[in-house]
């Protein structure tokens, strides 16, 4: 455990450090670029992403899983790394041509300087072998790394981005920052693997199993990236503009979620292998416990503050960012939720097809009500189709999970934080309403971490005892 422990720390960190720039740059990106600014960076780099996402298809969870499969054996390590590698180089070389294609022939000439400066991120896709040390759960040095290039392109950003007519250098800074950042995983890779040469059938046995995994994350990505692109098509790059800012809050938000799951993936994979399943049903419960009861107060926290914060934020004209906020704050409860299923039990225990299926029919319906809402409510429709299609793929993913682990329990356990929920909003709302300006806002925000975390302590000693002395000595007393 100390060993998760301290990889939970490093990516935590780094979570932290990916929150922060955000909210740095965020404010002085939004009054310099403008909204419409903001909304053609949104819809170029999402059109690139998913270029991204055809080179690096499922590696994430599969490179990830098969690498701690066979971490403690050198020569297998090789062999698999350079055969799942190799598919990912093939398969780049592919994807780097239809991206020039697309850029030359199909690409608006507004957008065309956009998407070659952008080229950089697609090259990065090709270098990226994050899934690799997330396999070995070597977090150390992909924080490391990380953390300096983040800080670099800060830099870059407050140097050479002054006005509107600095977005082609914003594309540049951002592209060249992904590029280094996944060139730099290579400096150390012949301290863990030697050179394999792996044949044709090596290569692409692991083709079916990572398009397997690549259907979910490009359903996940239709749930957030496709909606920037239809909000641009059926809509206005103004509004894209106004989604982007509002999404960036809730990504950020969810952050802590993504962390504790990229962290807790191997590990659970080995203790599926060792059948250990007493332990592993009760570290999902404790980490799902834990995980709602900050998924529930970021909720309704981001539902009290969002209207002001916005506008305070990001500028006057980002007023439209408020509301899609308030809208998009039960997304984080819900995609909390799925994150811990996710890397505690469908993936771990190769539910793959279920959680496949979770995620397919969520996209299908998020585009479907896309298709509905946003040219009747343009970004507000996006933010409806996303909350339908949350709502339908924890529905199925829950179901799913019930075969196997006490649903019914890990909801009893999330519920007992709704009533903290309820009071912090509005204690948090009084205070934005009555003092609608930055101190009014500081000031909402601590009382409603105060108020929320006091009571959650509470409620939980009220009404779970026994778990909260447990969580207490497990988690916090053995730490210290």
């Amino acid at each position: 455990m100390s060993r998760i422990k301290t990889n939970i720390i490093y990516n935590l960190l780094y979570q932290v450090l990916i929150l922060l720039i955000p909210l740095i740059t965020a404010p002085y990106l939004s009054r310099v670029l403008g909204v419409k600014g903001i909304g053609v960076y949104s819809y170029v780099s999402s059109i690139a992403y998913y270029f991204f996402l055809f080179i690096t298809l499922g590696l994430n969870n599969y490179g990830n899983r098969c690498i701690a499969k066979c971490e403690k054996n050198k020569k297998d390590l090789g062999k698999m790394f350079f055969s799942i590698y190799t598919m990912q180089l093939i398969i780049g070389i592919i994807m780097i041509t239809a991206y020039c294609v697309y850029t030359v022939s199909f690409a608006s000439n507004e957008f065309k300087l956009f998407f070659v400066l952008y080229f950089p991120y697609i090259l990065s896709a090709v270098l990226d072998i994050n899934w690799f040390y997330y396999g070995l759960t070597e977090f150390k040095f992909t924080t490391i790394r990380s953390t300096v290039i983040k800080i670099i392109s800060l830099f870059f950003i407050f140097i050479f981005v002054k006005t509107k007519n600095d977005l082609a250098i914003y594309f540049m800074i951002m592209g060249l920052s992904y590029l280094l950042s996944n060139l730099l995983l290579w400096t150390r890779i012949r301290r863990y693997v030697t050179f394999y040469k792996p044949t044709f059938h090596e290569t692409f046995v692991h083709l079916k199993p990572n398009l397997i995994l690549f259907i979910p994350i490009l359903a996940i990505s239709i749930y957030r990236v496709m909606d920037k692109i239809m909000i641009k098509e059926l809509s206005g790059i103004l509004e894209n503009g106004y989604y982007e800012n509002a999404d960036k809050i809730i990504t950020m938000a969810l952050t802590g979620f993504s962390a504790v799951a990229t962290v807790m993936m191997p590990s659970v994979s080995s203790m599926v292998a060792s059948g250990n399943s007493t332990k592993l049903k009760q570290l999902l419960r404790d980490s799902m416990q834990v995980s709602m009861a900050l998924g529930i107060g970021m909720m309704f926290g981001l539902m009290a503050i969002g209207p002001v914060f916005a506008p305070l934020f990001f500028g006057r004209e980002y007023f439209e960012t408020g509301i899609l906020i308030q809208l998009l704050a039960i997304t984080v409860v819900i995609s909390g939720w799925k994150a811990i299923l996710r890397s505690q039990y469908l993936i771990p225990f190769e539910k793959d097809t279920s959680y496949v299926i979770s995620l397919v029919v969520g996209a299908i319906v998020n585009v479907m009500c896309n298709f509905y809402f946003i040219p009747k409510y343009s970004a507000r429709g996006a933010v409806i189709g996303t909350i339908i299609a949350e709502i339908v793929g924890f529905l199925i993913q829950t179901i799913v999970a019930s075969k196997d682990i006490e649903v019914n329990t890990l909801i009893k356990d999330t519920l007992i934080f709704v009533p903290a929920g309820i009071i912090m909003f509005v204690l948090s709302s009084l205070i934005i309403y009555f003092i609608p300006t930055f101190k009014g806002l500081l000031l909402s925000i601590i009382i409603g971490i105060i108020s929320y975390s006091g009571l959650c302590v509470f409620l939980f000693i009220l009404f779970q005892r026994g778990r909260f002395t447990y969580l207490l000595n497990k988690y916090i007393k053995r730490s210290c």
